[in-house]
């Protein structure tokens, strides 16, 4: 059964490949077959010449358009072998780039339009301007993700619809996108620091200089009490007092998973700003081995992409390497959306009893969820409530597994408050 499920599998793939180069679309098939039987089929048999003289038209029509698409798609895809495509691009995930790539904007061939994607990486948006007679490639990636070949496929079609061709491009450019640093508000870090879960991330946890002990070589000698060294003839020297209890810096673990930007976001934030301690341990998934450095963690959150399908699957092996003071501070940071890797999260739940878990969208949801009219008039109602009970759904496992859970509105930076999550329970009760 797998066997023949593995079989299908590359047909299918090999005739969506295969369809980028069949000129005529669907449409075209049935304008082909609507044609031909009108002018050698009915028309002929009912000796009509309108009829007759109709179809004539109609695969007229269609071979001009055929014969443009192909032309059309020769001279893109010649010139774009032409263009020198290697380059290395480093940009963060929403950031608009220019590739550099011209491509002709066919202005001259009014029957035809161009259109640019990317299948590697996927989750790109080209858009081509137009410049001094030429089309230039913008693209603006919406994942994060490391490639060092892209593919591109040239587009060119009519505007009726009939006939369409693909042709592939392919480019050996290194092409790194990585999350943007999620902004958070000052209370909201304040919650965070708050907590027994992650250390104070402002330096030395010293307070006023008001305790006192004697001198020792290498003191600095304005700290020296010389007052009191004229009295007692000791050197005593002032300390600062210890006025915030020093944690353990704490353990973080990204889980990769489908609608996960948002919370990778989150977890380049908290290392690069310091909220999991100086002497942080990282790793996400498909990472071979955990790491304390700030620039090694964003590139582990980066190639986590990869691992989206099999979310959670490192996250054992990370927890057994962890000592019990790692264990009692350990922050997880897992997608908004459920999955299979609730199930790995809930296995390791056991072996991290003060875990805290983050995660982070992108849409606000309404205290009380999107009314039934807004979701049946606008396109983006329907969509919010899947959001919103697919987060509720998250919350509530995780709450069961005994997590103390944080959701971040990404683009505000604010924390959800408990209404919105109440909101989140009587959309899916209406759902």
């Amino acid at each position: 059964m797998n066997r023949a499920r593995t079989y299908l599998g590359k047909v299918w793939r090999g005739l969506r490949a295969a369809r980028h180069y069949f000129p005529l679309t669907p449409l075209g098939v049935a304008v082909v077959a609507g044609g031909a039987w009108l002018a050698f089929g009915y028309g002929r048999d009912q000796v009509d010449r309108v009829v007759y003289a109709a179809g004539l038209v109609t695969l007229a029509v269609l071979a001009v358009a055929l014969l443009s698409v192909a032309a059309g798609a020769a001279v893109v895809w010649l010139a774009g072998r032409r263009e020198p495509l290697a380059g290395d691009f480093q940009l963060e995930t929403g950031g608009t780039l220019a590739t550099g790539v011209r491509l002709p904007c066919l202005r001259a061939w009014p029957l035809i339009h161009l259109e640019v994607q990317w299948e590697d990486p996927v989750d790109v948006e080209v858009t081509l301007k137009r410049q001094l007679g030429r089309c230039r490639e913008l693209v603006t990636p919406r994942s994060r993700g490391e490639v060092r070949h892209v593919v591109r496929r040239l587009l060119v079609s009519d505007i009726f619809g009939f006939c369409r061709l693909g042709p592939r491009l392919v480019a050996e450019q290194y092409l790194r996108v990585s999350p943007p640093a999620a902004r958070v508000t000052a209370h909201v870090l304040t919650r965070f620091l708050g907590g027994d879960h992650l250390s104070y991330p402002g330096g030395a946890p010293e307070g006023e200089m008001i305790e006192m002990r004697r001198y020792v070589h290498g003191d600095p000698l304005r700290h020296v009490l010389w007052k009191a060294f004229a009295r007692t003839r000791k050197l005593l020297v002032r300390t600062p007092e210890q006025a915030i209890n020093p944690r353990p810096s704490a353990a973080g673990y990204m889980v990769a998973g489908p609608g996960d930007e948002p919370t990778a976001s989150a977890a380049r934030f908290f290392i690069e700003g310091g909220l999991l301690g100086d002497d942080f341990v990282f790793s996400a998934d498909g990472a071979t081995h955990p790491t304390g450095d700030g620039a090694e963690a964003l590139e582990q959150i980066i190639l986590s992409v990869r691992s989206r399908p099999r979310g959670g699957h490192g996250l054992a092996a990370f927890v057994e390497s962890m000592d019990d003071v790692r264990r009692q501070n350990c922050v997880l940071f897992v997608p908004p959306t459920p999955g299979r890797w609730l199930d790995r999260v809930e296995k390791a739940a056991r072996r991290l009893p003060h875990a805290h878990v983050i995660t982070a969208i992108d849409e606000r949801p309404h205290a009380a969820g999107p009314g039934r009219l807004r979701r049946l008039l606008f396109a983006g109602g329907q969509d919010l409530a899947r959001a919103q009970r697919r987060l509720h759904t998250v919350c509530r496992r995780l709450s069961s597994f005994g997590f103390e859970v944080s959701v971040l509105h990404r683009p505000s930076g604010e924390l959800l408050t408990a209404a919105q999550i109440e909101g989140l329970a009587r959309e899916r009760v209406r759902a």
